[in-house]
């Protein structure tokens, strides 16, 4: 903590294992699968809670520079295929909750969350660089209790590489459901 603000600093490790893709053999006669495993070490500034009127935001900020890279696909021949996590340096991201208080105990609010990925290769004497946006937008109504807050909430992200395609695809995706949200 420095003052009212956060700031974190560490090492995040993410990975994907396809463990069985006998449905989409059993369902197209074809077998694929991509292994994703990358890692960064990151620094993540948060916000104190600004109060206008009545309502609360809080934002922040991340960097990550990536450490390991490993995107594994088979067949073999969509290895090549960009983007690849193999080839990205780092992400910048940008997050923010808007909250406007019901009662002492509900709330609504909308979130949103933006990230770029920053990735390049180089064959012989050819360098290219590649930008890769994600981001997110969310509404929810919490309930507070004794340790926390309970959100129902609606979310669209958006995904320039869905990372389950050994030929990466974009993806939209709309997710309902309950999240329960520590102090």
């Amino acid at each position: 903590k420095i003052g009212e603000h956060s700031l974190q600093l560490g090492y995040a490790h993410r990975c994907k294992h396809d463990v069985d893709n006998i449905e989409l053999q059993r369902e197209t006669g074809r077998l694929e699968d991509r292994t994703l495993i990358y890692g960064s070490l990151f620094a993540k500034w948060l916000s104190p809670v600004w109060r206008v009127a009545s309502m609360e935001l809080r934002a922040g900020a991340e960097v990550n520079y990536f450490l390991v890279l490993q995107d594994q696909r088979y067949p073999d021949r969509y290895d090549r295929i960009a983007p690849s996590v193999e080839q990205y340096n780092g992400s910048l991201r940008a997050f923010w909750d808007i909250r406007y208080p019901l009662t002492s105990t509900l709330t609504v609010g909308v979130l949103g969350d933006v990230r770029l990925s920053e990735a390049s290769s180089s064959t012989c004497c050819i360098t290219s660089e590649m930008r890769q946006w994600d981001a997110a937008a969310e509404t929810y109504l919490g309930i507070r209790g004794g340790i926390g807050e309970m959100r129902l909430f609606f979310r669209y992200n958006y995904q320039d590489d869905d990372f389950i395609s050994v030929s990466p695809r974009t993806a939209r995706l709309i997710s309902a459901g309950v999240r329960i949200v520590g102090d």
